[in-house]
């Protein structure tokens, strides 16, 4: 059963999937063990702002279908717009509710452009995860080892012909081009989104209502 997301749970939530990440990052990836401890971390933390927003968004399209102002904030907690408001309830100050609820509205207008452009795109779970492994990989304007350079242009360079095969042999699809594009407009828009909700917990931790050391916020 799916229960609303509250701050305090959301942190724990995310410490837990972050460790999950570097195990993952570990066993898909031969690669990814062999690299520095800060390159390992500076891949780990990029996906992960990005990641989050992209998988809540998917997941709540199949389990919120009827509901566009809704998507998940964890793995069983999610956000919707009546409820919003209650996700800062168990913030460490707690004084400055109102404002907090103010700032959980504005993030909440944006569930839906979310919401909206995925459906419009109908991912197969096969394209999700071709977006996904991309994500992982995309080191555009990260400071890492020519090393992580290396591994990264030739994973993903690996993982488009598998999505190239995909088209070709399971949708009998040859003009893949203009579909491959369309996905890969998600990186781009998911770095937006995770900007942007940076941004609204940068406000937030001006407003006192947690410290820096809040994993959401750094």
């Amino acid at each position: 059963e799916f229960q609303p997301a509250t701050f305090g749970s959301l942190e724990v939530s995310n410490r837990i999937l972050l460790t999950a990440v570097l195990q993952f990052g570990a066993s898909a990836f031969d690669e990814f063990s062999t690299f520095s401890l800060m390159d390992r971390w500076t891949l780990v933390k990029n996906f992960f702002s990005r990641y989050r927003v992209y998988e809540d968004n998917y997941r709540a399209e199949k389990a919120f279908k009827h509901d566009m102002h809704k998507t998940f904030g964890g793995y069983t907690m999610y956000f919707a717009r009546d409820e919003i408001g209650h996700f800062f309830d168990d913030t460490p100050n707690s004084q400055n509710r109102l404002n907090c609820r103010v700032m959980g509205l504005s993030v909440q207008r944006q569930i839906h452009g979310a919401r909206k452009h995925l459906r419009s795109l109908n991912m197969h779970h096969e394209e999700f995860l071709g977006v996904w492994a991309i994500m992982f990989w995309d080191t555009e304007g990260m400071e890492v080892s020519e090393e992580v350079m290396h591994a990264s242009k030739v994973i993903k360079e690996a993982i488009l012909k598998e999505l190239e095969s995909f088209y070709r042999e399971k949708l009998n699809l040859e003009d893949f081009a203009p579909r491959l594009g369309e996905l890969l407009t998600l990186l781009s828009e998911y770095e937006q989104r995770s900007d942007d909700v940076k941004q609204h917990f940068e406000i937030l931790r001006l407003l006192n209502v947690f410290t820096d050391n809040t994993l959401m916020y750094r």
